[in-house]
């Protein structure tokens, strides 16, 4: 019997090292797999960390450019006024871009309608009264009584 026993052992034996085998291949084929896994999660964070990277680069120079749009619309307005500035001082017209007016507190009486052909007077040459006519002879003044029939 001892035989028979011998070679039952030996039959288990092989049996227990085929599943061995068989098990260390299945969990073989697990680790590829996890490995697999591992390999594009980790590309998938480089993939969104360089994506994110290029958003902020992206952010920093739309602010960058913004900046220099609203220095540069700055320069231009400064260009604008200073060219009206001048050209108020050299023509005898209103500037293109009228300053805004403030309401008045009491309603004044109207001016008289001036005869065709006549041309306002030109306008003052001091600081500060951009686009503002002032009458060449008191009989224009609308709050003057004399000259008015």
């Amino acid at each position: 019997m001892p035989v028979i026993h011998a070679a039952m052992k030996t039959s288990k034996s092989k049996a227990d090292s085929r599943n061995l085998s068989a098990l260390v291949q299945t969990i073989r084929a697990r680790v590829a797999v996890a490995e697999k896994l591992w390999e594009d999660a980790r590309e998938k964070a480089r993939a969104a960390k360089r994506r994110r990277k290029e958003a902020k680069l992206a952010a920093g120079r739309a602010r960058k450019l913004a900046k220099q749009a609203k220095a540069d619309l700055a320069a231009a307005r400064k260009a604008l006024a200073k060219a009206e500035a001048k050209l108020a001082r050299t023509s005898a017209r209103a500037p293109v871009r009228k300053a805004a007016k403030s309401k008045p507190a009491a309603k004044q009486p109207t001016a008289p309608l001036r005869e065709r052909g006549r041309r306002p007077a030109a306008p003052t040459s001091r600081p500060g009264t951009l686009g503002q006519v002032t009458s060449a002879t008191p009989s224009e003044d609308p709050a003057s009584p004399v000259g008015h029939d």
